[in-house]
């Protein structure tokens, strides 16, 4: 059986084998893969109108789950101005159990 380590070099020869073939398998895959249309990342996607929304997230400030209270008031925080219809329940959510979800809605009301 010849020697599993080459000179210099500690990792054995199978191994090594091993790893190569795996790798060359990786680029074989990713060369036959269809090209795609890179799409922009979702925080970058606009709506048709940023105002249209408004509606969902003003209810999801009254939610039970406390992360989609946080996402809505941070949400309503992003669109600002257009927001407005927003400020009676910001303003509710300044008392808002979650420290977060204060804050958020402060930092929207500014």
């Amino acid at each position: 059986m010849p020697n599993a380590l080459v000179q210099g070099n500690p990792q054995p020869v199978l191994a090594r084998q091993v790893k190569t073939s795996s790798e060359s398998e990786k680029a074989n895959r990713l060369s036959e893969a269809p090209e795609r249309e890179p799409s922009a990342p979702v925080a970058e996607q606009k709506p048709e109108s940023t105002t249209e929304g408004v509606p969902q997230l003003i209810e999801a400030l009254k939610s039970p789950a406390i992360a989609e209270r946080q996402r809505a008031a941070a949400a309503l925080h992003s669109l600002g101005a257009q927001a407005k219809e927003a400020i009676p329940a910001l303003r509710e959510a300044l008392k808002d159990q979650d420290k977060d979800v204060q804050m958020w809605a402060a930092l929207a009301l500014v």
